[in-house]
């Protein structure tokens, strides 16, 4: 995937079929898919911890190098890498002074080609799972951006979005939740047989190799919800999974039987977008996006094993009463 710079938008340019690369150059030291926007807390902890830049105002632009273990920090040149240690976080800056940031409508002007082709082949995805399976279908629904766009994608089906609180969401995102339905949307909120805390006495902390939290807080839970609501009835299950968020989803595909539910068809019609096309088509369609992210970059239970390290660190300046109240040392 070719990343380049714009000179005529001052922008990032994603895709070689963008339409957009006259008077543009390759972004070379670009070595990951995902680039996302820092978030205000994000930026606020950078300019606090060192003083040889300072992120101003607009867009800046992040990957992680997971090569090095180290974020890259950029515009239209490398700003600033930072890794977290176990001494806190170390930076090496590239540039000096104030720097400005990537302006949010001329990021949307350079990508609307790529963000317009995206849109249309997810709803061919959508219509084909339709032609195929039936219509009855629901969206897994996590109060997160991804599946904020997903939602938005389908909003003519009609189709209801299913939340499942696993007990250990962020409060922004419960709070999310209420606001949405407030709003008018039809939200079914599950829960899980058996407390997070219960499951983590008999169990054990969740981890990469000990995943109980996924089975017992979601999928079960899920599962009977389905039966409860669709008898052994084959369901399409609409997922904002995106193949670049890790390694075991680069080679799913976009129509799938779930392994743990029989009657689960699940379809993934953003699969192929980037964590910056996602936040392009809701700054373009102005949604009501989890205020979390003003802080957080990722929504989900907050001690997921996955991203710990880096989320930990972000925690001690964002919900420092998580780490307090379930004793987990910053």
């Amino acid at each position: 995937m070719m990343f380049a710079w714009s000179e005529r938008y001052h922008s990032l340019i994603i895709g070689e079929n963008n339409g957009n690369f006259i008077k543009s150059h390759p972004l070379t030291f670009i070595n990951s898919t995902d680039i996302r926007p820092l978030t205000p807390l994000e930026k606020n902890i950078l300019n606090k911890v060192q003083k040889s830049v300072e992120l101003g105002e607009g867009i800046f632009l992040l990957f992680s190098d997971r090569m090095f273990r180290k974020k890259v920090v950029f515009t239209k040149d490398k700003i600033l890498e930072f890794k977290i240690t176990k001494d806190g976080v170390k930076i090496t800056t590239f540039l000096k002074g104030r720097i400005q940031g990537v302006d949010k409508k001329n990021l949307i002007k350079a990508n609307r080609k790529r963000l317009k082709n995206l849109t249309k082949f997810s709803l061919s995805i959508v219509k084909n799972a339709f032609k195929k399976f039936g219509k009855e279908a629901v969206i897994s629904f996590s109060g997160g951006k991804d599946s904020l766009v997903l939602s938005h994608l389908l909003r003519k089906y009609n189709i209801p979005n299913v939340y499942i609180d696993t007990g250990m969401e962020f409060p922004e995102t419960y709070n999310y939740i209420q606001e949405l339905k407030k709003m008018g949307w039809k939200i079914f909120v599950i829960k899980p047989k058996f407390s997070w805390k219960t499951l983590e006495k008999k169990f054990g902390k969740p981890s990469y190799s000990n995943r109980w939290c996924s089975k017992f807080l979601k999928f079960e839970p899920f599962k009977k919800f389905l039966l409860s609501n669709f008898g052994k009835k084959s369901v399409l299950v609409f997922s904002a999974e995106r193949r670049w968020e890790s390694i075991s989803r680069i080679n799913q595909p976009y129509i799938k039987q779930q392994k743990h539910i029989e009657n689960e068809i699940v379809v993934q019609p953003i699969l192929d977008w980037f964590e910056l096309d996602v936040w392009i088509y809701i700054w373009t369609k102005k949604l009501y996006v989890n205020p979390l992210y003003e802080k957080i970059p990722r929504n989900g239970c907050w001690v997921c094993p996955f991203g710990w390290k880096y989320r930990k660190f972000l925690l001690k300046y964002s919900h420092p009463e998580l780490l307090t109240t379930h004793h987990i040392s910053p």
